[in-house]
């Protein structure tokens, strides 16, 4: 059985960064550079599951010093994504008896409750999300962990993922990679890769 591996955010799901930062800027009265050193300082440990959603926002509340309820925030936190309808179509008309789906992406908790409630995807895939895994791409715990848990063999598996650094990451680990630019070169690596 064949593997295709996919980052979530900007492959199959578009990831609106600036939007959301415009929103937190203009919403809690932040500069840019106040809610980069947030995040710098929260990122990896929200995102390895080492503090709880709840926990996050608790310290974004205590930064911004507003009294926002866990819901709004949560709303603004997750209100930046939509379909990449062009890859969805394509995967979902794939030979799944053939075939395994991993999507495996860093992501946080409440990002991925938003998703799963407004954004599902209409192909059976399964599950590597940083948050429950303990590691972030490009850290290789992440890439061990990922090829330990479904027993991938790396000879019928590729990954795609639209950042340069997590595809090195990859590449580190044996898994034959691409970078995710373009959705019908994407495609087309796809087909290759399956034979189709």
């Amino acid at each position: 059985m064949k593997t295709l591996i996919f980052d979530l955010g900007n492959v199959l799901i578009n990831v609106d960064t600036d939007k959301l930062i415009n929103k937190l800027k203009d919403t809690f009265v932040l500069s840019i550079e106040e809610m980069e050193n947030f995040e710098k300082a929260h990122h990896h440990s929200f995102y390895t599951g080492r503090i709880s959603g709840m926990e996050f926002y608790q310290k974004f509340k205590s930064t911004s010093q507003t009294d926002v309820t866990y819901d709004d925030f949560a709303t603004l936190w997750s209100n930046i994504f939509s379909y990449n309808k062009e890859m969805i179509e394509y995967i979902s008309k794939l030979p799944v008896d053939d075939i395994r789906i991993v999507i495996a992406s860093n992501t946080d908790p409440i990002h991925i409750g938003h998703i799963k409630e407004n954004f599902p995807l209409p192909f059976e895939y399964s599950e590597f999300f940083s948050y429950d895994e303990g590691f972030i791409k490009p850290e290789d715990g992440f890439y061990i962990k990922l090829i330990s848990k479904y027993s991938i063999d790396l000879k019928n598996a590729i990954f795609f993922d639209d950042l340069e650094q997590n595809i090195k990451g990859a590449l580190k680990n044996r898994i034959t990679s691409y970078l995710h630019k373009d959705t019908s070169l994407t495609i087309k690596r796809i087909q290759n890769f399956l034979g189709l």
